[in-house]
């Protein structure tokens, strides 16, 4: 199974379950194969309906020894899946810049998608104060976010990474540049999963 069906099988999966403690273990596999992708990851992806199976049959603590095990390696962190529904990875590049990558629809009616990719640095967007420009308060602002100021409140350390988020979607479709890829949507998502695997 693919990183992205594994991690539908996963969310399916603990929806359907009415056992906390394995609603709290999916979680926990569901956060490992999102944020690592690695070949711990891949995997786990592979035979996540028999660790899913041995979930059910009450093996919680070893599972989540594992999850524990696998998140406390930090190179499995470089890439963190930031949104499911559109497979939005970011990658932390420098201090205040991170690189997107996302698939987004490219017809409203067809099974055809684009994989689009920039790096967003929050300092081209702030004066030398910083104090953000409109582009960055336009962005912020279709997303229900005041300002900076507030997303850092809300946000603590993640408060770029959300920033930059705002920003790559605003912008997504301009410059043209920033597509890497199009096709089916199982396509786009092998697209981006073989992308970070290897960035």
């Amino acid at each position: 199974m693919t990183i992205s069906g594994a991690l539908d099988y996963l969310k399916t999966s603990r929806s359907a379950s009415k056992c906390r403690d394995e609603q709290i273990t999916l979680e926990g596999l569901w956060d490992v194969i999102a944020r690592a992708c690695t070949p711990d990851a891949r995997r786990w992806a592979e035979k996540i309906e028999t660790v899913v199976a041995y979930v059910a049959a009450g093996n919680y603590a070893f599972t989540r020894d594992n999850c524990r095990k696998i998140l406390d390696k930090r190179k499995y962190l470089t890439w963190i899946l930031s949104d499911g529904d559109s497979m939005q990875y970011a990658k932390r590049t420098a201090e205040g810049q991170y690189r997107l990558i996302q698939l987004s629809r490219s017809h409203p009616e067809l099974d055809s998608y684009e994989v689009h990719s920039a790096v967003i640095t929050l300092a081209d967007y702030m004066d030398q104060c910083g104090n953000p420009d409109e582009e960055l308060l336009s962005a912020l602002k279709s997303f229900g976010y005041p300002g900076v100021q507030y997303v850092r409140g809300e946000y603590g350390g993640s408060a770029d990474q959300i920033i930059c988020e705002c920003l790559f979607e605003s912008l997504i479709w301009t410059p043209a540049d920033t597509c890497l890829f199009a096709g089916k949507k199982e396509e786009c998502a092998s697209y981006i999963t073989d992308y970070i695997w290897k960035n």
